[in-house]
């Protein structure tokens, strides 16, 4: 019984943070670490878009391009924060598939 409560709690604290994010205008989000398979779920849902980055150079690198800030705390991010790109896609190049940000 408590095991369900927990696995019922952390859905609600789950969704509650994407949909603060969501409810933020955000439709990308750029993760440089994992992120549990439940809060993939309300992504989904929010129909917000997750690209995970391994390196933290490439992170960094890329919150600059943008105008964006990597966040270490679970919540929704403020305007100042959020950057904006136009659009993001998987390319194929020669046999590698890459990520494109404009």
């Amino acid at each position: 019984d408590d095991l369900l409560n927990y696995t019922k709690s952390e859905e609600e604290f789950s969704e509650k943070i994407v949909k603060k994010i969501a409810d933020a205008g955000v439709n990308l989000v750029v993760a440089g670490g994992s992120i549990a398979e439940i809060v993939m779920h309300y992504f989904e849902k929010y129909r917000i878009m997750v690209v995970r980055i391994h390196s933290k150079f490439e992170l960094k690198r890329l919150c600059k391009a943008f105008g964006m800030n990597a966040l270490s705390r679970l919540d929704s991010p403020t305007a100042e924060e959020v950057g904006t790109c136009d659009s993001v896609y998987v390319k194929e190049i020669g046999s590698d598939k890459v990520t494109v940000f404009e």
